[in-house]
């Protein structure tokens, strides 16, 4: 069990130590005694050396206590430390990346914006397009069905010029918008009306056909002949060719090839550009989060040894105070001054790990590399 040193029982001993005589048990009586430290005395009082002994071995019970926290808290501190500075990289990395996209997509913004879009929506006339070809569905099976075709036949008949009708129009419109015309464009140009006139007229020619063989016009109590129900079927069809070729021609832009590009590099540049916007916000927030941590860490740690060094040093400003004590009740209570109390006394010294907290990570990453390099040597 510890000894306990309080004021009063050091005042008391110090006066004791002064005095130059003590009581005899028996008989009771006083005799005489040596002073404590003798006048020609150079060391230190040996009460002095106690009570610095009881502080040396205080203060190294507290350095103890703090080597076995700072075990786990030190490398938590440093794998959070790694932890904020990868965040960081990452984050610095991003962003110079999003700068790099950034600069790309304004390249590319300004490329795009220096074309001029088509008159008509390219959305709006692939709508429109598709809305002639389900016409032209709906108006050749019903003629086709009026004819008296089976309904596989009508069905194919019809697929096929709701099919090539807008599509072959589409090709030509856009073909005749090109201001430099390829050898592809030129093709289209001669084939698709070519194509589309060639199905139109072989339908109108058996249509008509079937028309006299059925006696349609008897039928529908019209005077109709054959001619002129091919004909009305012709115009009805170009009609229809003309209005897709001219929404193709209005909804393609005139350098085709060049506009399209401008504008996939403008959409894939918009891209990469909100990705990395998306991954910057992303590594800002994990940095965030990862500094929010490792300053919890750090202040805990740094709370920790603040705490244990406080503790340390008043246990070194009680010992002292102990001693000037001891010293100067000592002193007052004798007529002569010792030798080694004209000396300053010993004052317990506090540890460099308690007086200064090491925030340096080197050792510890130095250790990890080299148990790492142990681990690929085996």
């Amino acid at each position: 069990m510890r000894k306990i040193y309080t004021y009063r029982s050091v005042v008391r001993r110090a006066k004791k130590d002064a005095r130059d005589w003590k009581w005899r048990f028996w008989p009771f009586a006083r005799e005489t005694k040596s002073q404590e430290p003798k006048t020609d005395q150079t060391i230190e009082a040996q009460y002095e050396k106690e009570l610095f002994q009881l502080g040396e071995g205080l203060i190294a019970e507290i350095a103890e206590k703090w080597k076995e926290l700072d075990i786990k808290l030190k490398p938590e501190y440093c794998e959070e430390e790694k932890h904020v500075q990868n965040a960081g990289y990452v984050w610095n990395q991003e962003r110079a990346e999003a700068t790099q996209s950034a600069a790309e997509f304004e390249e590319a913004k300004k490329k795009f914006h220096e074309f001029q879009p088509p008159s008509l929506n390219p959305s709006w006339a692939i709508m429109w397009l598709i809305l002639i070809g389900i016409s032209e569905f709906f108006i050749n099976s019903l003629v086709l069905q009026i004819l008296g075709q089976g309904q596989m036949e009508t069905y194919i008949a019809a697929f096929g010029m709701c099919i090539v009708i807008p599509l072959g129009a589409h090709f030509f419109g856009k073909s005749l918008q090109q201001i430099t015309k390829s050898r592809t464009d030129v093709l289209w140009l001669i084939a698709t009306p070519t194509v589309v006139l060639i199905l139109i007229g072989g339908l109108s020619f058996f249509r008509s056909k079937y028309f006299e063989a059925l006696g349609i016009s008897k039928i529908l109590g019209v005077e109709v002949t054959a001619t002129e129900a091919t004909i009305v079927f012709i115009i009805i069809n170009i009609a229809l060719f003309v209005i897709a070729a001219v929404i193709s021609h209005e909804g393609n832009h005139p350098q085709h090839k060049s506009y399209k590009q401008a504008k996939k590099r403008y959409k894939d540049s918009l891209r990469a550009f909100e990705n990395d916007k998306d991954e910057v916000n992303k590594a800002a927030k994990e940095l965030a989060s990862a500094s929010q941590k490792f300053e919890n860490i750090k202040h805990k740690r740094a709370k920790t040894h603040e705490k244990l060094f406080q503790e340390a040093n008043s246990i070194k400003e009680r010992i002292e105070w102990l001693i000037s004590s001891y010293r100067a009740t000592n002193l007052a209570n004798r007529k002569d001054v010792p030798e080694c109390f004209k000396k300053p006394h010993n004052a317990p010294e506090i540890p460099n790990s308690l007086r200064v907290l090491d925030w340096n990570c080197d050792e510890m990453k130095n250790s990890s590399d080299k148990v790492i390099a142990e681990e690929i040597k085996i």
